[in-house]
């Protein structure tokens, strides 16, 4: 044991010993307040190395170089999302749906399972890209047919994202498209009705 500095007491070597994943290197001088520092390297396979104080060794305060904190943000999303399907593009719709279902007061009876993402939208013929969360005109969406009914499977399509919207900003050949679109999907349900 080597005696302290500043505090009157001695310090305990703490080279070689490992708290959580900090593998302590060597003595790194002290701290302003006082406190003995060590180097460190994270165990996590990293080969990270910060300089820590040894109380925040001692009592678990400083785990590791942030990897700690990364597998308990994993764990969480898998304690939300224990199923594998919870990355599918079409489970995603569905929660978006659930949510604005919930959100605006609209009934709702989907199963995710019965969503299909077809190659191409069925109204604009645009190949239907699935992205990185940022919705872009040949993204995937469930069209209500009749939006008051809400998001039933007798009444959702997946079409792309630009047909959805396309009501705002259309040309007169995309509003044909979607015409011709909404007139063959509703007839079934009219029928049936």
């Amino acid at each position: 044991m080597a005696k302290g500095e500043g505090k009157g007491h001695r310090l305990i070597d703490l080279t070689g010993k490992r708290f959580v994943n900090w593998l302590v290197l060597s003595r790194a001088g002290t701290s302003k307040s006082g406190h003995p520092l060590w180097l460190c390297q994270c165990q996590c396979g990293s080969g990270i190395e910060r300089t820590v104080i040894g109380d925040s060794l001692r009592n678990g305060l400083s785990k590791g170089c942030g990897c700690i904190h990364r597998q308990v943000s994993a764990q969480q999303v898998r304690l939300r999302h224990p199923d594998p399907w919870s990355e599918k593009p079409e489970y995603k719709l569905y929660q978006s749906a659930k949510f604005r279902a919930k959100r605006d007061g609209l009934p709702f009876s989907l199963d995710w399972k019965q969503i299909h993402i077809p190659t191409h939208c069925p109204v604009l013929g645009i190949e239907l890209k699935t992205g990185d969360g940022k919705p872009t005109d040949a993204s995937p969406t469930l069209d209500k047919l009749i939006p008051e009914l809400g998001y039933t499977d007798d009444n959702v399509r997946v079409i792309s994202f630009r047909a959805n919207s396309i009501k705002r900003d259309a040309s007169a050949e995309e509003l044909r498209r979607v015409l011709r679109y909404v007139e063959n999907a509703l007839q079934p349900i009219l029928l049936a009705a």
